[in-house]
């Protein structure tokens, strides 16, 4: 089978792209409101903000999906060696070559000068090892842990049947995303539970989207309107709960979910632009956070403090996008780092 011809590949291409951007404006604005202190001019300011990002939170379950799409297929073919040779060694290059460096300028700038660069340095590998550098690699870390238990889940696709993976799809959404919201919002302990994440329910979902027929567009957009309206009203309510949007939330996998169905529905041709730009995404979600903590931080450069804040979050955005797909596509000039980490 043709991929490239029929165009699943390019459909996950844009997928990847898509999310990729959205998960560049996620930290626009998580940075403001979950980490960089800031003066908010309004309590209406600040929600803009948290919500956006909320409402964004659909985008690394997105590519947790796009894993399983692509590497749970029959064409790949998956052992332990290739695993630690090829997957686990990449992310390995990316913390060394990037987590450190990123943690060290994060120590060093956030110390104001009083401990010394070789302490920054020492902070900076401790901050890797413990996932105390920049927030974002906590991803890697959890790929890494999805890697190590990939062909053991791949000898389970190449055999269940549908029902079988749907009903195991079903067993992880209870148990990794809807028990624990039960739980947390109805104060309640729940017992029962399975050694897994939801991080293996999203590759198994990715898996599922390769079988899933023809889908109606107005279901997957109806759907994620649906799950966005209720964040908004969540938010606003005084029955508040933080795990309403955590990345396992039910709420966030039918986000998901609705994404990932909305553009499987088309039909994309492609093109060298798409894919060029689709092979830059894993180096801009590296690199990005690095970009918005020296406008933040090193250049004072914050949008909430402009009088149109709202263009300014969408010009602070677009910056720190070309700037990360500009960065990345030089880095990819460097042969080593193309083929071993980005």
């Amino acid at each position: 089978m043709d991929r490239m011809r029929n165009g699943i590949d390019y459909k996950i291409s844009l997928l990847r792209i898509i999310a990729t951007l959205s998960v560049v404006m996620l930290h626009v604005c998580s940075t403001l409101t979950d980490g960089v202190a800031v003066s908010w001019s309004s309590t209406f300011q600040f929600d803009v903000f948290a919500l956006t990002q909320i409402l964004l939170h659909w985008t690394i379950p997105v590519f947790f999906m796009i894993t399983g799409f692509l590497l749970l297929g029959p064409e790949k073919s998956i052992g332990y060696d290739k695993v630690f040779r090829k997957y686990c060694s990449r992310i390995v290059g990316v913390l060394v070559i990037f987590g450190i460096p990123m943690a060290f300028i994060k120590i060093y700038s956030e110390g104001q000068g009083e401990i010394s660069a070789m302490d920054s340095f020492g902070k900076a590998l401790l901050a890797v090892l413990s996932n105390q550098g920049f927030a974002h690699f906590w991803y890697l870390y959890v790929l890494i842990g999805l890697y190590l238990v990939l062909p053991v889940i791949k000898a389970f696709t190449a055999r269940a049947s549908r029902k079988d993976l749907d009903i195991l799809i079903l067993i992880l959404f209870i148990f990794t995303s809807l028990a624990p919201l039960l739980s947390s919002v109805l104060k309640i302990g729940i017992a029962f539970t399975v050694p897994f994440s939801y991080g293996v329910m999203y590759l198994l979902l990715g898996y599922r989207m390769r079988n899933i027929g023809k889908v109606v567009r107005i279901f997957p957009v109806s759907l994620f309107a649906v799950m966005a309206a209720l964040l908004i009203v969540l938010y606003k309510s005084p029955f508040w709960n933080g795990i309403y949007a955590v990345y396992g939330s039910p709420i966030v996998v039918l986000m998901a979910v609705s994404v990932f169905l909305f553009i499987m529905s088309f039909d994309v041709k492609g093109g060298n632009a798409l894919w060029a730009a689709d092979r830059l995404c894993f180096g801009v979600y590296i690199i990005h956070p690095l970009f918005i903590h020296i406008a933040y931080r090193g250049m004072g450069l914050v949008p909430t403090s402009k009088t149109a804040w709202p263009l300014a979050m969408i010009l602070t955005f677009l910056a720190v996008a070309f700037l990360s797909f500009a960065t990345t596509a030089l880095l990819m000039l460097i042969k080593p780092l193309k083929k071993y980490v980005l």
